[in-house]
């Protein structure tokens, strides 16, 4: 058995049109009535679960009737806030382990590219399928965007091209969480990523020449030892287990391990925070060491790093939260500041609110400082041993 989420709650604000781009027509058919014949003609697909925009639940009613007998459910549900609220609101109405996520408003997905995903479930958790689409080259979209970078980072665009053989995309998506997110290419893909926002600032500069720096240590290992971490439900269930040890002691927690949001929210948010920062710790001190044009733009973001993790530094924020979660997360903000400060002479460690379990956390900064090389194989074992440190050891595995 098996689920399609297609998501169908996006306004589509760069179409210019003033109906969301997947309800509008296209060689006369509605561009997600594409998508669900693509769907159909895989002929294996029982349930569909459609999340969309509010006001457009009539429309979809009438778009999905010539349609009510080509699957065993259909089932449509309210998207949220953002596109990762949607995402959720769609997964938790499926009824099967096996599912596959789409947008509605990419046509050109095929019966042939979801039977291929069906066919290698392995490379699809994390990878997903190439669809058809008409590629700008970075230099392209530059002019159309009008992203004026330093020479600093074209150059290093340019040095990832050299080395890896891929060209790094560089385009604007309005539909990033944040202001830059980046696809290190695979060997099947021709380019490596990178959206950014419309709302971008001149760090952008800083954050760029960072996923750059990310691709280029990543291709400079064999592609056999390359490793992603992945929380599968069983890592969720772990993670639960760890903070329904503190039921006992926090009894309102129980609440919260009823709410499947919330649970996978906190440990989903941990596991990113530790397989990011160790990582970050390199590409900053590669970045301070090499590229002083870029460190004005390094310091206000890690500045406004510092102020993200100093607004969760407060007795009330860790009255409410698991111990597990709240100890941890400050634990490995403590070892990044503090690298940080050690790397580019700042001082935001005598800044913070105030220090969570600082022993433990000192010990974890020292290990860090003699043992985190500047290698992506010296990266995974960091992460493992932080995760060790932390009892969160359980809570992801690599793949």
């Amino acid at each position: 058995m098996i689920s399609v989420v297609l998501l169908s709650g996006g306004i589509g604000s760069r179409s210019g049109k003033n109906i969301p781009k997947q309800y509008s027509f296209l060689l006369g058919k509605r561009v997600i009535t594409y998508c669900i014949d693509s769907i159909i003609s895989a002929g294996l697909i029982d349930e569909l679960v459609i999340v969309y925009g509010d006001g457009y639940l009539d429309l979809l009613h009438q778009i999905m009737e010539p349609y009510n007998n080509k699957f065993s459910r259909v089932k449509f549900v309210l998207g949220g806030a953002s596109r990762q609220d949607s995402v959720f609101n769609g997964l938790v109405e499926t009824s099967y382990e096996t599912l596959i996520l789409h947008e509605s408003a990419r046509p050109l997905i095929t019966g042939e590219n979801i039977l291929s995903i069906l066919n290698h479930q392995e490379d699809s958790v994390t990878m997903g399928a190439s669809i058809p689409f008409t590629v700008l080259k970075p230099e392209k979209v530059k002019d159309i965007m009008e992203l004026e970078l330093l020479d600093c980072v074209t150059e290093l665009l340019e040095k990832v091209k050299i080395e890896t053989g891929k060209e790094v995309l560089v385009y604007e998506n309005d539909q990033v969480s944040s202001m830059v997110e980046a696809k290190t290419a695979t060997k099947d893909d021709d380019n490596h990523y990178i959206a950014y926002s419309p709302n971008y600032t001149p760090e952008i500069n800083h954050l760029i020449a960072s996923k750059a720096i990310q691709f280029l240590r990543v291709y400079r290992i064999d592609s056999s030892k390359r490793k992603s971490a992945v929380a599968y439900q069983e890592h969720l269930n772990n993670g639960k287990m760890g903070i329904a040890l503190e039921v006992d002691r926090k009894p309102y927690l129980k609440i919260a391990l009823n709410d499947p949001q919330l649970t996978s929210t906190w440990i989903l948010s941990l596991v990113n925070q530790l397989i990011s920062q160790p990582v970050n710790i390199n590409i900053e001190r590669e970045i301070y060491n090499n590229y002083p044009e870029l460190r004005a733009y390094q310091l206000n973001v890690v500045k406004s790093q510092f102020d993200d993790f100093n607004l969760t530094l407060s007795k009330e924020v860790e009255e409410i939260s698991p111990s597990i979660i709240y100890n941890s997360s400050a634990i490995m903000n403590y070892v990044y500041l503090k690298s940080i400060d050690t790397i580019t002479g700042s001082n935001f460690i005598s800044k913070l609110n105030y220090i969570v379990k600082g022993n433990r956390s000192e010990t974890l900064y020292n290990y860090t400082l003699e043992n985190l090389e500047n290698s992506v194989e010296s990266d995974y074992k960091v992460i493992d041993y932080w995760a060790n440190y932390l009892n969160i050891d359980s809570w992801y595995q690599w793949v």
